[in-house]
Parts: structure tokens; sequence; C-alpha cells
């Protein structure tokens, strides 16, 4: 006896219906086989749907099954349509053109043999062999490269998961070999969308992982010699020297804009090259954004991430792109004004001692200290914070932070301000006083 009746399960199969790829599944499959493939795809509630369908096809009948179908996923009736027919409309209907929600994989696949058609994340990698589903299927090798073909499109086309295009590529090699187009398409792809992972392996690990094996002794090779692989391999697949830098350009602002560390994106051109020529160009408008923001982070105009690095590490690194980015745009004067602002902001926050510490160490990069001596001399240090300072107060009693306004201008011996001040803070019960406590060595470390 059924399990449900006729009624129950055109109610629960609904979910299915709006979709030409579940109703061929329940068309074709048991009811677990219809489940286990939509589930491969879709969601929970659709999958479900699929297997209610399959159960009422067998339970009550292929008419049965036929009537509740919407007349434009109707199965096509008559002699005239050949076994060839049903096949092309049983892959038009589950990988139509423009396919979604199906990628090639997995993320480590090393043979054409063990591809697979897999849902991307969230879904924890549910996944079919193609090999299973071309056979179950029946397609023809020219059916089974269209395919594929429809996978790759609809991948570049929607910039599918990142860690699946070594598995394009690996189905670009063994299904379309001659089409070097294609491979170039998709090598860009993979290269354009490095600006959404983190660590240098992921990459050459899509593109050769075969040469990467050399390293697997001293696991894992630095991020340099990961990403030059890849740039080699770019060249030697029919990419110019121009189509490099600019991608590989793009793919550096675009790990700005998505804020990985600075370490994650100066890593991934310093070092590189094409021939004798490094990446400083294309890198240059990156740095200095780069360079800004690890400033705003020293002098707390925005909050603290965590690092990964030394501290020793983490000021070598603003040092060299304090020099990357140029002598003359440091020091000219929109970005000098731009940095003292954020030395005014650290000051009128009462974090002097922060404020010093790097005032000490960059500076004299910014001609912060206008030229009055060399950088880091103490006198010119003092001359510099007295002027930020009187800023600074400023901005403070702007903030309404009268407690460190007070304190700002006891430090620079204006006791009639100071006195005026002291009632404001004194009303608001704001503390008065600054914060001298700070040691750059130990504080970048948990920045």
């Amino acid at each position: 006896m059924p399990e449900h009746t006729l009624d129950e399960l055109k109610e629960l199969a609904k979910p299915a219906l709006r979709h030409a790829e579940l109703i061929n599944l329940a068309r074709i499959e048991t009811p677990s086989r219809a489940d286990e493939m939509a589930s491969t795809r879709w969601p929970r509630r659709q999958a479900k749907a699929t297997r209610f369908l399959a159960m009422l096809r067998r339970d009550y009948g292929q008419r049965a099954f036929e009537a509740l179908v919407p007349t434009e996923h109707a199965r096509p009736k008559g002699s005239e349509h050949a076994q060839g027919d049903t096949v092309m409309i049983t892959l038009d209907s589950l990988y139509p053109v423009g396919v979604q929600d199906v990628v090639l994989g997995p993320p480590d696949v090393r043979k054409a043999e063990d591809l697979a058609l897999c849902a991307p994340p969230p879904s924890k990698w549910k996944a079919v062999k193609l090999k299973d589903e071309v056979s179950r299927l029946k397609l023809t090798p020219g059916q089974e490269r269209e395919l594929v073909r429809r996978i790759i499109d609809s991948m570049l086309a929607s910039n599918a998961y990142s860690l699946t295009w070594g598995a394009a590529l690996l189905a670009a090699k063994a299904y379309f070999g001659d089409d070097k187009a294609l491979y170039k398409k998709i090598l860009v792809a993979i290269v354009s969308l490095g600006g959404f992972v983190e660590d240098a392996v992921s990459m050459p690990s899509a593109i050769v992982p075969e040469k990467l094996d050399q390293f697997r002794e001293n696991w894992p090779p630095h991020s340099d010699v990961c990403l030059q692989l890849v740039i080699d391999h770019m060249l030697e697949s029919g990419c110019t020297e121009k189509e490099v830098r600019s991608i590989w350009g793009k793919m550096l602002r675009a790990r700005f804009e998505r804020s990985f560390l600075t370490i994650c994106i100066y890593s991934w051109w310093k070092g590189l090259k094409i021939g004798e020529k490094d990446f400083a160009t294309e890198a240059m408008d990156v740095n200095r954004q780069c360079l800004m923001r690890e400033l705003q982070h020293l002098t707390g105009v925005v909050n603290s991430r965590i690092t990964y690095f030394s501290a020793n590490e983490y000021l070598e690194m603003v040092d060299n792109l304090c020099h990357d980015c140029g002598w003359e745009w440091c020091r000219s004067d929109d970005i000098r004004s731009a940095v003292e602002d954020m030395f005014i902001h650290c000051f009128a926050s009462g974090q002097v001692g922060r404020a010093f510490a790097v005032l000490h160490r960059f500076g004299g990069r910014f001609n912060v200290f206008y030229n009055e001596a060399r950088a880091g001399d103490s006198s010119s240090i003092e001359v510099a914070m007295q002027r930020l300072m009187r800023g600074a107060l400023d901005k403070a009693c702007d903030d309404k932070n009268y407690g460190v306004a007070t304190a700002l201008a006891e430090h620079l011996g204006d006791v009639t301000r100071a006195d005026q001040l002291r009632e404001l803070a004194r009303h608001l019960e704001q503390p008065v006083r600054l914060d001298f406590a700070f040691d750059l060595m130990v504080h970048v470390k948990g920045r």
C-alpha cells in the first residue's frame, strides 16, 4: 500500500514542479536516487520534493505523473522522437546553457577520470562523478564535451568558487586540448580570483600542482616562489607580459578592496619578476593605500586588527612600503597633511606615548619634522610634538573630550586655558590625564 495518498504527494511535490531539471530526475530515477541527485545542486526543500514526485510516478503510474507536470515540461510523445533526441532533452533539462549551482571539482583533483560535478560551498561539496553522470544520461562523446563546456562557461560567467578552478583547468586540457583560448581564459580567471584567497599556495595548486611537489619536504614554499610559478606558466601559456602585468595589478587591487592584511598584499608582488623587471609599477597605487591604512592602525585612527607576524617583520614591512611608495609622494603636501591629521587624532585621544613612538619611527619619512633636523633627532621630534599637540588640543575640545584637552593644555603650559577646561571636564566627570605608556615593538604584535 502506498505510503502517501495521491493528493498528499501532489502537495509535497509542488516545490519541484517549477524546475525542468527536477521533473526529469523524478521521471527517470527511483525516489531515493532522485533525492540524491537533486541534493547535489538544490536546497533540501526542492530535493525532498523531487523524491515525492518520483514516489508519485512509482506508486500511481506514469499517467498520474504526466498529468501533474506542467505542459511545458511534459514528455514529448510520438515515435518520431529518437533515442538521441530524448538524451538531448534530458541533457538540456538537467544542464541547460547557463546552468547554475554546479561546478567542476573536487578541489584537489589531479586526474581527468576523477572529475566530478559538484555543488559548491556551503553544500559541503556534494558531488557525483562526471563519468557516472555521463553513463547515466547515456551521453555521446560530443554530448559529454558539451556538458563540460556548459559548466566551464557557467563558471567563467559567475566567477565560481575559487578552489574549483583547478578542476576546470584540468577539464579544459582533457576535453579541449586544442582550444588555447579557453585554457588562457580559465587561467586568467584563476589569477583574477587570487584576490579572494589569502594563502599563496592555493593558486599554484590549481594551475601547476605538479610543480609544487618538489617542495613537499619544506612545506609550504615561500609565497614568492609559489607565485612566480604562476607568472611563468601564464607566459608559457600565451599571455603577453602586458596582459600578465595588467591582470596582476587588478588582482592586487581586489585584495586591498577585500581588506586583506597588508602583508598578504605586499608579499604577492614583492620579489616577483617578468624577466628583469618587478611589479613595483603595478603595485604602486595599492602600496600607497596600504601604507596609509597601516599608519591609521599605528596611530589608532581605526581599530586594530590581529596580525600573524612579529613586530620586527611588521615594522620592516611598513619601512619598505615607505620606500616603495616614493620619496616625493611621501613628502608631498597632501600626504604630509593627511599623516599629521592622524597624529593629531592620536594626541587628541590622549595616546601621547603611541603618537611619540610612531612619530619617532616614521615622522621623518613624511617630512613631519619639516627639515629642521635629521629625522629621528630628539629636538625636531619635540618641536613637531608641540605643534601637533596644539592642533590636538583644538580637536579634543571640538570632540568635547575635555579631560584630555585639559591635560594637553597643561603639558603645553597654557595654564589659563587648562583651568577653564578643567571645570568642563569636572562637570562631565572626565579624568584629566594622558597616556604616555606605549611600546611600538609590543603593540604592533596584536595590531
